[in-house]
């Protein structure tokens, strides 16, 4: 559950320093950099676990490298990480980590 949970805010703060960061720099290899090490960086300082901090590199890297400046892309990319997110609450809510192990019949 708490690794879900980290997911969704790593994918939600790679996405936001992306998109607003090459909004007003525009995109290059050096802007790639800048991205994912701002975006890294403000994980570590929120007391991040390395799945957020990864999570939050992955997607600046994604933002940066696949979506145009001032496109929806990143959005949607937050979009389907809060989708995949609630999906992962849900299945966890459904089959418990306590669950039997052994096969039925």
């Amino acid at each position: 559950m708490r690794r879900v949970l980290e997911l969704i805010v790593g994918v939600g703060l790679g996405v936001g320093v992306g998109d607003l960061l090459l909004s007003a720099i525009g995109t290059g290899p050096w802007q790639i950099a800048l991205v994912v090490g701002l975006a890294m960086s403000i994980a570590v300082l929120l007391d991040g676990g390395t799945v957020i901090t990864g999570q939050a590199a992955v997607s600046a890297i994604l933002v940066a490298a696949l979506c145009l400046p001032g496109d929806a892309g990143g959005l949607n990319r937050l979009i389907d990480g809060v989708i995949g997110g609630a999906t992962g609450l849900l299945i966890v809510g459904l089959f418990p980590a306590t669950a039997s192990r052994e096969p039925l019949g």
